[in-house]
Order: structure tokens, then C-alpha cells, then sequence
């Protein structure tokens, strides 16, 4: 197997403090670099390996997770957004006037009921009851 020079992954030691990032940031690094910042004053005792692929790296990376007991590291999923659905008004907005609000709703729910759930949950957070309406919305007419 070759290994390129110009693309090696450091993964880091696992303390209990750390966090994902602190073990492996996903980004290659030269021979060069790496003298560079052992130059600075880079501690060599904190490295755990240097890895010439970075599937490699991040399969080590997250075996030192699991030992600490933090979550590995994961690809973000994206949420899908929801466009149509439920959504919570101020009693102050009208039917009518739901599209023309100055701020566009950043969570619009899938169901009638989420959205009740979330307008309980902030009634117990605030501790007093609410004056919120939950009406349809569609995030394209707006």
C-alpha cells in the first residue's frame, strides 16, 4: 500500500473532557505541517496514531470515544424540513394575516398534535398559561 505524504490523519488521545472534535477533525494533514506545529511546542505524547486514510482514522477515533463514553463520531443527518403543516400563532394574529407575519416561523409541525405538545411543553418552562392559536400553514405561500 502507498501512502501519500500529503494527506495523513492525526487522531488524538481521549481524555473524559474531550469532545469528538478534540480526537479527529477529518482534515488531512502533510509531513510538513506536522514538523511545523511539533516546532510550536505540539505535544507528541497526545497523539494516538497517524493514519494514512481517514476511513481508518475515524474508525479509531471513535473506538477511543466509545472507551470515554461519548457518543462517536457521526455523520450529521439532515432534518427533513417540513413545509405544510401545523403551526403556533399568537392569539393577536388573524386567519387571514397568518402568511404576513414579519418573522417566518422557523418550526412548522407535522401534526396537530406536535404542535400542542410543544405549546404545553413552553406553558411548563414559562409556567403560565398560554395565549397561542394553532392554525395550517404552508411555508411556499408565503
Amino acid at each position: 500500500m502507498k501512502i501519500n505524504i500529503e494527506k495523513l490523519y492525526i487522531v488524538h488521545k481521549a481524555t473524559p473532557y474531550s469532545s469528538a472534535k478534540d480526537v479527529f477533525s477529518g482534515k488531512s494533514i502533510t509531513i510538513q505541517e506536522f514538523a511545523k506545529r511539533l516546532k510550536r511546542g505540539f505535544d507528541p505524547n497526545m497523539v494516538e496514531g497517524i493514519y494514512p486514510s481517514k476511513r481508518s482514522a475515524q474508525l479509531i477515533a471513535n473506538k477511543l470515544l466509545r472507551k470515554t463514553g461519548k457518543s462517536p463520531l457521526q455523520r450529521k443527518v439532515k432534518e427533513k424540513r417540513i413545509t405544510k403543516g401545523y403551526a403556533v400563532f399568537s392569539d393577536s394574529v388573524m386567519a387571514k394575516d397568518k402568511y404576513f407575519v414579519t418573522t417566518p416561523h422557523s418550526k412548522v409541525f407535522a401534526t396537530k398534535k406536535e404542535a400542542q405538545v410543544a405549546v404545553i411543553k413552553w406553558e411548563k418552562k414559562h409556567g403560565k398559561k398560554s395565549n397561542f392559536k394553532i392554525m395550517t400553514y404552508d411555508s411556499s405561500k408565503r
